[in-house]
Formats: structure tokens, sequence, C-alpha cells
């Protein structure tokens, strides 16, 4: 156990020379140009690439975190140099107790919660991330009709398409923040850009099939000079009726996902108030069989000794 509390400790001493050998062939390449919004500053890319990852991992990572709102260009850098300076620590803590010997007879318990809470925090912060991407996506899912019908009524109403998606999105600020920054963006990228380009990335961002379909749907119009108005409201209200068809399939579903929770939370009750009874009186027939034949056991074995008394007294009789 003192050969593995040290070897952790090497490995939290050697994490931090590798660190500082990072950090210091990283300032040899700086060109003066600082990074924004850094989280351990100079650190961070050391720290990001402290552990390795592949890049497949990588591109999933920034993927997740632009669809959770992380535009910053730091923030993959950001996110894994937060979660390997935290297991960093972990791993530092634990070989410290081990090396001091602060739990004795203990060792195998502390390096087992040790390797638990470095898998935690190994694993929590993407699940967190993704959770928070999935419901960003959902919001943003749910306000599309809406700002849908918004732009078509602005367009109807003479103003350009581009201008209408930033009034929308300025008016989606209080209501549908998530929707509000998408379409602020897209405004932004189509004052450098044109419109065909900034709603490919915006489908590229979020990889909603909805999004995906819009983006299409206004690169066809502008080609092909079809009224984008009614193509646009038609398109809400297939989107509104596509969700109302998978709230009635989930609706159906419904009793069928219930089926295995239901059966696991009433079926031990209902087995314990119908059989238990049974079981109780089961159980004291047998104890009382048990007993009986413990009786009847102890006068068959009384019964064999007065004989056998009784044929050693006319033995003796007779003699």
């Amino acid at each position: 156990m003192d050969q593995l509390g040290f070897g952790l400790v090497f490995i939290a001493i050697a994490s931090v020379v590798w660190l500082v050998g990072r950090l210091s062939f990283a300032s040899k390449k700086t060109t003066g140009v600082v990074r924004p919004r850094s989280a351990f500053g100079a650190a961070t890319t050391a720290l990001a690439y402290a552990f390795p990852i592949r890049l497949k991992k990588k591109k999933e990572l920034q993927s997740e975190l632009v669809r959770a709102g992380h535009y910053n260009s730091n923030a993959t850098e950001n996110f894994l140099a937060r979660r390997n300076f935290a297991m960093m620590i972990c791993l530092a803590l634990v070989g410290w107790c081990l090396a001091t010997e602060m739990f004795p007879d203990k060792e195998l318990l502390v390096g087992a919660v040790g390797l638990a809470m470095a898998i935690l925090i190994y694993s929590l912060p993407k699940l967190i991330l993704s959770a928070k991407a999935k419901r960003r996506t959902q919001r943003i899912e749910f306000a599309l009709p809406d700002a849908l019908d918004m732009v078509s009524m602005s367009i109807e109403g003479g103003v350009p398409l581009q201008k209408s998606l930033k009034l929308v999105g300025t008016e989606f600020r209080q209501t549908h923040i998530p929707l509000a920054e998408e379409l602020q963006i897209i405004a932004r990228q189509t004052e450098t850009g044109s419109l065909e380009t900034a709603m490919k990335q915006f489908a590229k961002r979020l990889d909603l099939p909805e999004v995906v379909a819009w983006s299409a749907m206004l690169a066809q119009s502008q080609r092909l000079g079809v009224r984008m108005v009614d193509a646009m409201r038609e398109y809400a209200d297939r989107i509104r009726e596509n969700r109302k068809q998978k709230a009635e399939l989930a609706g159906q579903t419904a009793t069928v996902k219930l089926l295995l929770p239901v059966v696991l939370c009433l079926a031990p009750p209902i087995f314990i108030l119908l059989i238990g009874p049974a079981i109780l009186d089961f159980r004291e027939f047998i104890n009382r069989e048990k007993d009986n034949g413990a009786e009847l056991i102890q006068e068959l074995d009384d019964r064999q000794e007065i004989a056998s008394s009784g044929e050693l007294t006319s033995r003796s009789n007779r003699r």
C-alpha cells in the first residue's frame, strides 16, 4: 500500500512537472496575442492537453459546447483545463493521504474512493454539458414556429429578410433567449456575408432537422424566387403538426414505458399482501408439525426405554 501511495504521489508530481514544461514550451511560441477568457490564463492550453484526448472526441466536445451556447474560441480548452485540473487535485489528494498514512489500515478503501472520484470528475462534466446542450436545442426547437410566423409577418409588412431576423431576435430576448442568440448571430453574419452561408452555419451549429430544413427552404426560395412568406407559414404549421403527432405518440407509448416501473414498484407490495399470510400460515403449520413430530419421537423413545427396562427386569427375575 505504501508503494501505491508513493506511486500516486509520483503521478501527481509528474503531472505538475508536465504542466510546467508544457507552459514553458508554449511561452516560447507565443506571439504576444492574448486569447480572451482563458480559465487559467497562460496555463490553460497546457492544462487542457495534460491528459491525451482523441481528435474525434475533441470534435464531439466542440459540437456539444456550441450547441450548449459556448461560442468562445477557447471554450474547448477551458472545459478540458478545468476537468484536468480537478483530476490532478483529486489524484494529488489521494496520493498525499496514502503517503502520510492518514487513514491507517484503510489504504485499499482510500484508493478505491480516489479512483471513483477521478472517474466521476472525468465523466460528470461531459454529462452535464450534454444535458445542457439537449435542453437548449429543445428550447430552440420549441420557439422555432413562433419565429417563423413573426419573420413572415415582418416580410409581409415590407421589412427585408435580414432585418426581420434581427428584429425577431431582439423581440425574443425576454421569452426565447437561445433562439434570440442564434438569430442575432445570423444577423451579424449576414452583414459580412450571405444569408445562405449564415443559415448553413446555423444548421451546422445546432444539427436539428427543423433548422436544416428551414435553411434549405430559404436557400431554395431565394434561388427559385418562390414567395417566402407562404413557405415559412406552411413550414411553421408543419412543425406544429409534427410536434402534435410526437406528443400523441409519446402519450400512446407512455403506458408501455410505465409498465415496467409499475410492475417493479407495485408487484412486491401486492405479492406481500396476497402471498404473505399464506406463507406465514404455512410456516406456522411446519413449525407445529415439527413440534408434534418431536413430541412423537420423544414418546416413542420413552416407550422404547420402558420396554427395554422391562425386558431387563424379566431377564433378571428368570435368573
